[in-house]
C-alpha cells in the first residue's frame, strides 16, 4: 500500500471487492465493506464501499474479462465491437488505437492473465456515472497497465475507454 499511497483508494477498492466477491451467501449480512489502510508512518485512511457499488463491479467484471479474453486471443474485431466511442466521455481515433494494439502485443508478448488493481466510480459533467476498472495484463515478455471505463448500470457489452499502457 505504501507504493500506492497517492492512489490508495484503488488497492483498497480491490481488497473490498475480493472480500465481497468471496462472501457467497453472507453478502446479505453487509451494507458496506470498510477498509482501513495503516501506513508505515502511522497515518490511517478509511474507505467505505457500499455493497450496491461492489455488486455493480461484480456484474460488470465479466465484460472486462471478456475484453481481456479477446485481447489474449488477439481478436481485434471483437475488441472493436465492444469498444464504443462516446464523445460525452472522450473522443479518440478507434482505428488508430486498434492498430496500436497489435504492435503492443508483439512487443510485450502473449497475455497470461489479468490482475485487477481496483476500481472507482466517477460522475461526468452531465451527471452520468462511469465505472473505471484498472489492473495489469501479465505477459510473457513485458506486462502492461490496462484499464477500462464503462457504464456500471448497463447490461450492454460496451466499453467506452480502454487504456492500454506500457
Amino acid at each position: 500500500m505504501e507504493k500506492y499511497a497517492q492512489i490508495v483508494e484503488m488497492p483498497a477498492s480491490n481488497v473490498a471487492y475480493i472480500f465481497y466477491r468471496n462472501l457467497k451467501e453472507e453478502k446479505t449480512n453487509y451494507d458496506e465493506i470498510h477498509i482501513l489502510v495503516i501506513f508505515n508512518n502511522g497515518q490511517q485512511q478509511e474507505f467505505k464501499f457500499p455493497v450496491g457499488q461492489l455488486e455493480m463491479v461484480n456484474k460488470r467484471m465479466p465484460l472486462v474479462n471478456k475484453m481481456v479474453g479477446y485481447l489474449k486471443a488477439r481478436n481485434y474485431d471483437s475488441v472493436s465491437r465492444i469498444l464504443v466511442i462516446d464523445s460525452s466521455i472522450v473522443y479518440y481515433d478507434k482505428i488508430e488505437g486498434l492498430k496500436n494494439l497489435s504492435s503492443i502485443d508483439t512487443a510485450c508478448g502473449n497475455i497470461k492473465e489479468f490482475i485487477p488493481y481496483g476500481f472507482r466510480f466517477s460522475k461526468l459533467k452531465n451527471g452520468r456515472e462511469i465505472l473505471h476498472i484498472a489492473g495489469a495484463l501479465m505477459r510473457d515478455k513485458r506486462s502492461n497497465e490496462f484499464s477500462v471505463e464503462l457504464d456500471p448500470n448497463s447490461t450492454k457489452d460496451e466499453i467506452f475507454v480502454m487504456n492500454y499502457k506500457f
